[in-house]
């Protein structure tokens, strides 16, 4: 089903507030082997209607607009976060550009390219590694002043630039393909002279991986590979490059780099790098097949292998636009390009495919926060707007790492209490269900090794994080499929858990449930706002889902009265107005002034749990409002809010479904600066 929306900017409360379910055509990507069509192929989306086709030509402009041109270079050399160039992505492999005004950068990287037994990292063992780089410079000459220009072209994914090399013009294009893990890099100049170029491929690593570069069959090829010993997994990856359209010459280093040094010809015609990256988990290194696939390519190959990738875009795009007449449909675009790169449904979404805080575009081996997948709302922040722009299968990799983690690792902390010790002193015996830490691997594995304690923050509400994003694929794909054989038993085991956590009710007839807004035993309370909020989720959607299902009848009653008889939210009188409050015991003013802003006060719960809407009682929606104002989220140096970090993906939705003044949500969403890609990114947060 196709979904659009024209509206004006100064209704852009409807548009955020609209959540109308709807059936997503599902892509199913799929890897066919055999010699008789090498490149055969992931499978498009479903094809678009006739009526979406006839919408291409206004999409198409609304696109191009949208897209980002920049001048001026980025800090690429101390950034371990996703900032500043053009990047690309096929949901598995991803390319970020970096490099300055007179050589690219283009760092390759994999969602699942973890190390496993890096003691240099301490207790974090399992954490992110950059693949390889490819950098484009001069091989002889000096560099002179010149122009440059990078275009991040997100209608047909790709990245075009002019740089000066030798003194001399050049402009290159690349895709990535949609098909198989493949990066293509178009050069040419407008100079009229030779420009001699080096293409290096190199490939990073401390001790505790094993790295090789080689030349053989005009293939030049890198690989790096992680060590087996006392790891949970281990990962080898590689890359193959080869040259089209010139020859070239060779050199290398058999421990960092392979490079081919050739002429872009004075005549404006093109030469082509081609390159193939893959890694392997458990397994062989995967340098036979990528170095296969080079010595076989060819240019008819590449243009096909570029036209099933303006395809697959096209598709994507056509599945749902807005219009509203005002730059800031920018930031809608630009992140549904980041989401479409970084993640995708198919049949090898095995755990290890879903994209950690970065995607696939880790360009060292000490990314922030490992580019692990952060259970606080961090790892499901980037989907919250994928389902009403009916991209509802995007988490599908996202949801096999947490079916993997509840499973091997959830229920044993539950069973060993390898919990924090203020969750622990709440547990009864034979407690049931899983417990989430703060984070963990892109294939669900745990960094802490699943007896880390400390590691979930003294927030047991970590496991309705988690399982968030995949409730609401069930709401707004209605799969019943899904429902019964994945939603379903996802939902029970964190249930399973809350009833026993929970208990009976107090003297008063009440129910109470502990937890923290906040990662910290100090901020550790009876019934804070992120539990309230949580809870009241959690046990709605249980009771629905069952009714769906026709099952758990007999446990329905129960959490129903766990539903009405739950602790109110916590309030805080402000002269003639009334704020929220992060639980009974912080001050409003505890939670606005700390390291996590607004959201410490609760107001998380009412987007993100979906308690907070249309029909919610006046006085709710009130209190959210008066708490924004409290907290004066426009001012520039607060850690978290309108203005800056982790909020930028709820903040604003918070703000409309309260009722607040759309103007000002307007003026708050433009006070944003997107880096030089068009991307809104992290500034102090996670990611």
């Amino acid at each position: 089903m196709f979904r659009k929306v024209i509206i004006c900017s100064s209704c852009i409360s409807l548009l955020i507030l609209c959540s109308t379910q709807m059936q997503a055509q599902v892509n199913v990507p799929k890897q066919v082997g055999g010699n008789a069509n090498l490149f055969t192929k992931r499978v498009l989306q479903k094809n678009i209607s006739d009526k979406s086709q006839s919408d291409w030509p206004l999409l198409s402009g609304i696109l191009d607009q949208s897209s980002s041109t920049y001048t001026e270079t980025w800090d690429d050399v101390n950034c371990r976060t996703l900032h500043g160039g053009a990047y690309l992505g096929n949901g598995d492999f991803g390319v970020h550009l970096g490099g300055n005004k007179h050589s690219l950068v283009y760092y390759l990287g994999k969602n699942g390219f973890h190390a496993g037994n890096d003691v240099a990292a301490g207790q974090w063992t399992q954490h992110i590694l950059n693949l390889a780089m490819l950098t484009i410079e001069k091989s002889t000459g000096t560099d002179a002043e010149g122009p440059f220009k990078v275009t991040q072209d997100i209608k047909n994914a790709e990245i075009r630039a002019q740089c000066t090399m030798a003194g001399m013009d050049v402009q290159t294009k690349c895709f990535i393909s949609d098909s198989i893990n493949a990066f293509v890099l178009e050069l040419s100049t407008s100079s009229g002279k030779n420009v001699p170029v080096r293409a290096k491929l190199s490939v990073i690593g401390n001790e505790y991986v094993t790295k090789k570069a080689g030349y053989e069959n005009k293939i030049a090829w890198v690989s790096k590979d992680t060590h087996e010993k006392d790891a949970p997994f281990y990962v080898k990856g590689a890359v193959a490059m080869k040259l089209l359209g010139t020859p070239a010459e060779f050199s290398t280093n058999e421990k960092s780099f392979a490079s081919l040094q050739f002429i872009i010809p004075a005549d404006g015609s093109i030469v082509r790098i081609v390159l193939n990256a893959e890694h392997f988990k458990n397994a062989g290194s995967p340098l036979p097949q990528v170095q296969s696939v080079m010595q076989k390519i060819s240019e008819k190959d590449i243009h096909r292998l570029h036209k099933h990738h303006l395809d697959w875009w096209k598709n994507f795009w056509l599945k749902s636009y807005i219009h509203l007449g005002d730059d800031i449909q920018k930031y809608w675009y630009n992140h549904l390009f980041l989401m479409g790169s970084a993640a995708r449904s198919g049949a090898d979404n095995a755990p290890g495919k879903a994209p950690g805080h970065w995607g696939p575009w880790n360009r060292s081996d000490d990314m922030m926060w490992f580019s692990n997948i952060s259970m606080n709302y961090n790892g499901q922040n980037p989907y919250y707007g994928s389902f009403a722009a009916n991209h509802v299968d995007i988490i599908d990799p996202y949801i096999e790492t947490v079916k993997y983690y509840s499973e091997n690792t959830g229920r044993r902390r539950v069973k060993n209490r390898w919990v924090s010790p203020t969750i622990a002193s709440k547990i009864p015996d034979h407690c049931r269900g899983v417990a989430y830490e703060l984070s963990f691997t892109s294939h669900g594995t745990s960094c802490g090794e699943g007896s880390w304690v400390a590691q979930d923050g003294s927030m047991p509400t970590n496991a309705v994080f988690g399982i968030l994003p995949v409730v609401w694929k069930w709401k707004y794909g209605q799969d019943s499929s899904f429902l019964a054989n994945t939603c379903y038993p996802l939902m029970r085991e964190v249930v399973d858990f809350f009833d026993d956590y929970i208990g009976k009710q107090d003297e008063h007839g009440q129910y109470n449930v502990y937890g923290s807004v906040h990662e910290g035993d100090n901020w550790f309370t009876k019934n804070d706002m992120f539990s309230l909020g949580s809870i009241k989720f959690l046990y709605r959607e249980m009771i629905v889902t069952s009714i769906k299902l026709g099952v758990d009848a007999e446990r329905r009653e129960h959490w129903q009265d766990i539903l009405d008889h739950m602790s109110v939210y916590p309030l805080q009188q402000w002269g003639n107005s009334v704020t929220y409050r992060p639980d009974w015991v912080h001050d409003v003013m505890d939670g606005l002034t700390h390291a996590g802003g607004a959201r410490n006060t609760g107001l998380m719960f009412t987007t993100t749990f979906d308690n907070i809407g249309f029909n919610s009682l006046p006085a709710y929606k009130i209190a959210t409002c008066n708490t924004l104002d409290k907290g004066n989220m426009f001012y520039p140096q607060r850690f978290s809010g309108w203005q800056d970090s982790n909020d930028f993906g709820m903040m604003f939705v918070m703000a409309i479904r309260s009722g607040y003044k759309p103007d000002m949500v307007i003026k708050a969403i433009k006070g944003w600066k997107p880096e030089l890609n068009g991307i809104v990114s992290q500034k102090s947060g996670g990611g």
